[in-house]
């Protein structure tokens, strides 16, 4: 087994001993819960780093793109234009 297999093996025995309660009443099998946390665990290690700030910034796309929903609504009305920039 490679690194990060052994990395995400201690991540999801680490996330069943967490949610040992919940789980028992769940219907999935132990492959389908793999599988939901392993999808977990790679959205969690591909995330950007962002450093809030009480002033404007710009934003890449992909910051953009990983922490905005995929329809945006602003008072009822979809914002579909954000300016992106380079860092």
């Amino acid at each position: 087994m490679d690194d990060k297999n052994l990395e995400f093996e201690a991540y999801f025995q680490q996330k069943l001993q967490e949610d040992r309660e919940a789980l028992r009443n769940v219907p999935y099998s132990m492959d389908e819960l793999k599988q939901m946390y392993r999808h977990e665990f790679e959205r969690i290690k591909s995330m950007p780093h962002l450093e809030l700030q009480m002033e404007p910034q710009p934003l890449d796309y992909e910051t953009v793109n990983y922490f905005l929903p995929e329809k945006w609504e602003c008072h009822g009305k979809v914002l579909f234009f954000i300016q992106m920039t380079s860092c």
